[in-house]
């Protein structure tokens, strides 16, 4: 099971956006919606690194009954937060002296996306989309 924890979960113009901070150390970003939206595959929506999630699971991100789209913070040019993830707890004592770990989540330069930032994404999202549906 994926370790996460949601920074929020808010509303904007009648939709849910949720962000969350991933135990890898970046942020993502979901939209929910009632339903299935078109053009979401084919590259229509215009967020940080694209559309690379697109469920219907009553789990994740937050429990619930929506169609969730997403997109995560982790490409290039994104740099992980290690001390979040140490502020949050999201690994134990003797992960942090595992040195292959601590490799892992060392940042290689790049730019760490602040909560702030990924909320703006959302709802830059959920105008996109209820843009889509003006016009359908």
């Amino acid at each position: 099971m994926e370790k996460y924890i949601i920074e929020a979960e808010k509303e904007y113009k009648g939709l849910k956006y949720v962000v969350i901070f991933h135990a890898m150390g970046h942020r993502c970003g979901y939209v929910g919606t009632e339903n299935f939206i078109c053009g979401q595959d084919d590259g229509n929506f215009h967020v940080h690194g694209g559309i690379t999630y697109s469920e219907n699971d009553t789990q994740y991100p937050i429990v619930s009954n929506l169609y969730w789209i997403g997109f995560d913070c982790l490409h290039m040019g994104d740099a992980k937060d290690v001390e979040l993830i140490h502020q949050y707890g999201l690994i134990s004592d003797e992960m942090k002296e595992h040195s292959e770990l601590t490799e892992n989540l060392l940042p290689i330069g790049g730019t760490i996306r602040t909560l702030d930032y990924v909320e703006q994404e959302c709802r830059d999202l959920i105008d996109q989309i209820l843009l889509i549906k003006e016009t359908n």
